[in-house]
Order: C-alpha cells, then structure tokens, then sequence
C-alpha cells in the first residue's frame, strides 16, 4: 500500500502570514509570554481573535512545537503491557 504524506494543515490555515498578530490583538508585547488564562478567556471571543487564540491553545498541545508555549509539553501515559494482550 502507497505510503500517505501527512496532511499540512497549520499551512493551509496562512498562521505565518501574520505573525504577531494575536500579541498585538490582546496587548501583549511581542517577546513575553501569553498567559494561558488570557488564551482561554480570549478563545471565547468572537471572530478573528477568538480563532487565533483557538489556533494557539491548539498549537501549544502538540508535542513537537518549540516555541514560548512549547515549555508545557503533553505527558502521554504509557500504555501498561497487559494491554499487548498479556505478552
């Protein structure tokens, strides 16, 4: 079977078009960091700001991203070795 070539879908959303954006939509400065409670009650808003601090709060849970937002990476429990079905 052909192997599948994984979907882009950060790129398909323009997020590197506007960098900064969000910073400059809740008044924060550039170089600090967003709390995450200002991401959580700003994902509510509507609109622009609340789809780029959905997009952020999203970002921030992948394993991967390096970044401010990267410190908190995500623990992923260890699956226990009687679920390989007792081998």
């Amino acid at each position: 079977m052909a192997k599948r070539r994984p979907r882009k879908f950060i790129q398909e959303t323009g997020i590197g078009e506007h960098k900064g954006a969000l910073h400059r939509q809740l008044r924060i400065p550039e170089g600090e960091h967003i709390p995450v409670p200002v991401l959580r009650r700003a994902a509510h808003a509507p609109g622009k700001l609340g789809k780029r601090a959905r997009m952020a709060l999203m970002l921030r849970r992948l394993p991967h991203h390096v970044g401010p937002l990267g410190t908190h990476r995500v623990k992923r429990k260890r699956r226990a070795h009687h679920h390989a079905g007792g081998r």
